[in-house]
């Protein structure tokens, strides 16, 4: 497997959240790839643009079927001076949804589109993941099958908030190398470069196999190639989803402009 530096040089949807935490990272010695994520971190611009935004190709349910059942948007409320946000998420089991956590990192709530309150449980700021509770049932279902991306495969990305459905194909295979989330370490993580068309609010939807089988959760598009977009291995998700150290309360600091975990993990 391929390293790859993401170089953080115009990320321009988490450093409106967040300037102080994403400083550029240089290492001359390997290409850099310049990219935003794809989370939408400016004003929210409400359900009009969503639903207006979705688009793609009419890709064929079949198999994905229960991939179009488990994908939901998620809207938050801001925290202190982050800005609020719109992004995706994989209903994971009956009550909890798999999202990007740099979407709710800088939130105060976190919502469903149909107003269902949800509580971030866990929170992952090295894969950029999170998992929200549910107060009440949302669908019943078990967790979905993972299975990992074979380079050249064409596979889809299911649900995104502002594309809906893309067909993308499997270009890279790379240990990714990316600045935490609001941190200061640098998180290495197992993913995917993805040659496709997608844009802010998609971070957090699922990419699938054909078979309907998840193999990761889109985080971020290029700047400088809008055809280009990455995302999290299936891999790092079931690391994440049986990582209990991640585990905790997190609530919004508002002198920080972010969640923070309340207590020691």
């Amino acid at each position: 497997m391929e390293n790859m530096l993401i170089i953080p040089k115009e990320l321009r949807d988490r450093m409106q959240e967040d300037t102080a935490a994403h400083r550029l990272s240089v290492d001359r010695s390997r290409p850099g790839v310049v990219m935003t994520l794809a989370a939408h971190a400016g004003l929210l611009l409400g359900a009009v643009l969503l639903a207006g935004c979705a688009g793609g190709p009419d890709v064929a349910k079949g198999e994905l079927e229960e991939a179009h059942l488990r994908a939901v948007v998620v809207t938050t409320t801001a925290c202190g001076d982050a800005g609020a946000t719109t992004g995706s998420g994989i209903i994971v089991d009956s009550r909890h949804v798999l999202v990007s956590a740099h979407v709710i990192a800088g939130s105060t709530s976190v919502s469903l589109a149909e107003g269902v309150v949800l509580e971030v449980v866990r929170h992952d700021t090295l894969r950029d993941l999170s998992l929200l509770r549910s107060p009440e049932d949302l669908l019943e279902i078990d967790e979905p099958s993972l299975a990992a991306l074979e380079v050249g495969e064409d596979v889809v990305m299911v649900g995104g908030a502002t594309s809906g459905d893309v067909e993308v194909r499997v270009e890279q295979r790379a240990m990714i190398d990316i600045d935490e989330v609001r941190g200061q370490r640098r998180s290495r993580r197992d993913g995917y470069r993805l040659a496709g068309l997608t844009a802010r609010g998609d971070s957090g939807a699922g990419v699938y196999t054909r078979d309907g089988d998840l193999g990761g959760v889109i985080f971020a598009t290029s700047t400088d190639d809008a055809s280009r977009t990455w995302a999290t291995a299936s891999s790092e998700i079931r690391t994440f989803l049986d990582n209990s150290a991640v585990e905790g309360t997190f609530v919004c600091d508002p002198d920080q402009s972010e969640r923070l975990r309340v207590g020691e993990p």
